[in-house]
């Protein structure tokens, strides 16, 4: 009898644990099945005005860039700048040792004055009297002329002693030092006129008939990110080349703050056409996918994943140039993450 009744209190106790469990499991499953939406913001397709421009790479360079070279062979007496220095136009650089350009000088010059006093006597001669023929006249001229000659160039080699900035600009650095010899064509030093700059750059052939002289263009550059620059086109290839399928644009740049510097990689962006209304939504909206971009939609109370093309982007807005219709609406944020099928519910 008491084997029967604690085989049923057991029965009882394995029959409560299974009801127990099963209500467990039952539960469980209801509360797997009742998730929360997620909440999210929305934003409107519309049209927007977002200028049409066209981007392209280049180099900022000088244009007056000159390497400056000895014109005579001589010994260096001074050098009147330092490596990087910024000089004006006419400054005195460098100068070589003069004494034999000054003796030149000094003989030039006492050979033309004794030819031009013979010159001025034999003129006054021949016009007073006769007194002495047209061929002695002639002579005597012929050697004014020529010591007139020699002493110019005498003079000029005098100045290649002295060398001076032709413009403007920074000089470049120089191994020279006081004493160095240079033979005629070797090179100082160079100078750039930093403040003068150009960009070249180049861009697809399909905006050929739309970059015209004149216009601005807005560049980049790595040094200073997120600071925009500007400059103006004067000059535009009349051809396109073969190997690429771009033509060359120039544009002015007034370096004004001696920012930036030659060589510099830029970054183009030049508004072809100013009045664009596209389709456009919120930059947040986007999402990057493998091989291109998407947004997401709400369809019967879940996001729905939609493949977009995009065109242009202004402050903070995109075109979209395929995959959404005016007035639908798109995902701009989201409490968490947000993927295809998600149930979610928009917050107001």
């Amino acid at each position: 009898m008491k084997k029967h009744i604690i085989f049923g209190i057991i029965t009882a106790i394995l029959l409560l644990m299974v009801i127990y469990f099963l209500f467990l499991a039952t539960t469980k499953k209801e509360l797997s099945f009742h998730v929360e939406p997620t909440g999210v913001m929305m934003a409107m397709v519309n049209e927007r005005n977002i200028p049409l421009s066209a981007k392209g790479t280049g180099l900022l360079v000088a244009p007056n860039t000159v390497t400056l070279k000895a014109q005579i062979a001589g010994i260096v007496s001074s050098i009147d700048f330092v490596s990087g220095q910024y000089v004006k136009e006419g400054q005195l650089l460098m100068t070589l040792d003069d004494t034999k350009q000054m003796a030149d000088v000094s003989s030039a010059l006492a050979d033309f004055t004794k030819s031009e006093a013979q010159y001025k006597r034999t003129d006054t001669l021949y016009k007073e009297n006769n007194a002495v023929s047209q061929s002695e006249l002639d002579n005597a001229k012929a050697s004014y002329m020529q010591t007139k000659a020699q002493y110019d160039a005498a003079l000029y080699q005098l100045s290649n002693t002295k060398i001076v900035a032709p413009f403007s600009g920074h000089l470049t650095l120089t191994t020279l030092a006081k004493g160095s010899y240079v033979s005629a064509g070797d090179t100082l030093v160079s100078l750039v006129d930093k403040e003068n700059l150009q960009l070249q750059y180049a861009l697809p052939e399909s905006y050929a008939s739309s970059i015209k002289l004149g216009q601005t263009v807005d560049f980049k550059v790595d040094a200073f990110p997120g600071q925009v620059f500007h400059a103006k086109v004067d000059y535009i290839s009349p051809d396109v080349s073969d190997d690429n399928l771009t033509f060359t644009v120039r544009a002015i740049f007034k370096n004004t703050d001696n920012l930036l510097n030659p060589g510099m990689s830029v970054y183009v962006s030049q508004i072809i056409k100013e009045n664009n209304m596209v389709l456009a939504v919120p930059e947040s909206a986007l999402s990057a996918q493998s091989g291109g971009f998407i947004v997401y939609v709400i369809v019967e109370g879940k996001a729905k994943m939609v493949p977009v093309q995009i065109g242009q982007i202004d402050k903070g807005y995109v075109s979209i140039l395929e995959g959404l219709s005016k007035g639908q609406e798109v995902i701009v944020s989201a409490e968490g993450n947000i993927s295809d099928g998600v149930a979610v519910k928009v917050e107001k």
